[in-house]
């Protein structure tokens, strides 16, 4: 059910989110922290997923 190209939109999301939160202006900083916080709970709900579920990566 999960294969790679879910792997990668899950990495990508989070990757994006994290290099926009970057890309803002100094006085950004709370939008940013926001993104970020977003991106790691993307990828924390990845690895639950996969930790709830293992057999999402066996078939």
């Amino acid at each position: 059910m999960l294969n790679s190209s879910h792997f990668f939109l899950f990495t990508g999301l989070a990757l994006g989110f994290s290099g926009f939160a970057e890309s803002l202006a100094p006085e950004r900083r709370r939008s940013a922290g926001i993104l970020r916080i977003v991106a790691v709970g993307i990828l924390v709900i990845f690895l639950g997923l996969l930790a709830s579920v293992p057999e999402l990566l066996l078939e």
